[in-house]
This record gives structure tokens, C-alpha cells and sequence, in this order.
């Protein structure tokens, strides 16, 4: 399965209030945490999209582990900072492939592999006479709206979700038809514990650096 087969867009743009600032540039095993997120698009997507609201961010977060500038879009979001289902609007209606995964910065152990499973499974049930407008993980019975895959064609959905007045990746959902995976059946027990980790506090913080070589 290849890259150029997939977009990806990454949320940057939070405020990160119980972090006490903003994520994109916090580390995490050597690497910004904004630049753990775009390797992940890019070993994944042949199309990066970026949503990063009204915050300029360091240009070393952009870079590749390489210290070369990656490949990608900027997606400007309206209304801006109004949260990810509004920014995941503004990247489906861009994105310029089938499916388009959606990555926060704020999950330090995103893999690809788990995406591509994801596309396996999506591809598997459209064999079977299905229509997916999203395949998502399943977690103690709880669907994960991140690390997910969409399609564009949600962007019509989102825009009235939004003009109703929410903002809720869980009401997107509710309205698509959904693929679900057990998050068992495509990841090993270590990776399961892992994939997702999620920094939104300093005690988050100091775990995920206690899970990652330095």
C-alpha cells in the first residue's frame, strides 16, 4: 500500500492550557512533539496537511529527523481555534486522496502501521459491500476519533455540524457510517498500551518521557 494513496492532516493549533502552553514544541525522545506527528504522516501519507490555528510555530518543528523542511499544506480553518472537528473540516476539504488520517500532535506513539491497518480493514470492508465514511479504533468500547481515517467527503457533514453549533469529533461519528477496529486486533499488547498515550498535562509529559528512550 502506498503513501501517495493517503493524505494526512495534523492538529497543531490548541492552546494546551493544562500543559501550561502549547504542545507542538514540547519534546519527547529527542524530538518535538509536533515532529514525532509528521513523521507519522509523512512514512503514512504522500499529501501532509497541517491545521496549526493562530500559532506560528519553530521552524525546527517542521523539520524532518534529517533537518530537512518536510513537504506539506497549511490549513487555515474558519472559524479559527474552535477545535478539531472544525479544523478536521477545513483538511477533508482540501485533502486530495480516498482517506485522510487524523493525527493530533499531542500522541507521542502514533505509528503508521496502525494506519495502514486501518486502510487494510477499510479496504476489507468494501470487499464485502460496505461504504465506510470512517474507520476508527475501538477502545474499551470507546471509538477514538484520533489516529482515524476519513473521508473528504465528510467535509459536507462537518460543515453542518458545525452551522448546528457543535464541535464534536463524537457527533461526526455518530452521523458517518463507521468502521470500528478493536484496537487488540491490529496492535501487540506493548504497542496497545501505548498507541494512545495522550499529553495534555505535565505528569503526561513526564510518563511519555518515561516511556521513550531519550
Amino acid at each position: 500500500m502506498l503513501r501517495d494513496e493517503h493524505s494526512a492532516l495534523v492538529l497543531a493549533g490548541g492552546a494546551a492550557r493544562r500543559l501550561g502552553g502549547f504542545k507542538a514544541e514540547r519534546r519527547v525522545g529527542g524530538r518535538t512533539l509536533l515532529g514525532r506527528a509528521l513523521d507519522v504522516a509523512h512514512d503514512f501519507a504522500g499529501d501532509v496537511l497541517l491545521a496549526a490555528g493562530e500559532r506560528r510555530l519553530p521552524a525546527e518543528c517542521l523539520l524532518s529527523p534529517d533537518g530537512l523542511p518536510r513537504p506539506l499544506r497549511e490549513v487555515h480553518e474558519e472559524p479559527r481555534d474552535q477545535g478539531p472537528l472544525v479544523a478536521l473540516g477545513a483538511g477533508l476539504a482540501v485533502a486530495r486522496r480516498r482517506w485522510c488520517a487524523l493525527l493530533p500532535c499531542d500522541m507521542p506513539f502514533a505509528r503508521a502501521e496502525l494506519l495502514f491497518a486501518l486502510r487494510e480493514r477499510a479496504d476489507r470492508a468494501e470487499r464485502d459491500g460496505e461504504d465506510p465514511e470512517a474507520v476508527v479504533l475501538l477502545h474499551e468500547g470507546r471509538r477514538q476519533p484520533f489516529q482515524a481515517l476519513y473521508r473528504p467527503s465528510l467535509a459536507v457533514t462537518i460543515r453542518q455540524l458545525v452551522a448546528s453549533g457543535s464541535r464534536s469529533l463524537a457527533a461526526l461519528l455518530d452521523a458517518a457510517r463507521v468502521t470500528e477496529v478493536v484496537v487488540s486486533d491490529v496492535a501487540t499488547a506493548e504497542f496497545e498500551s501505548e498507541v494512545l498515550v495522550n499529553v495534555n498535562t505535565p505528569d503526561d509529559l513526564a510518563l511519555a518521557h518515561g516511556r521513550s528512550p531519550s
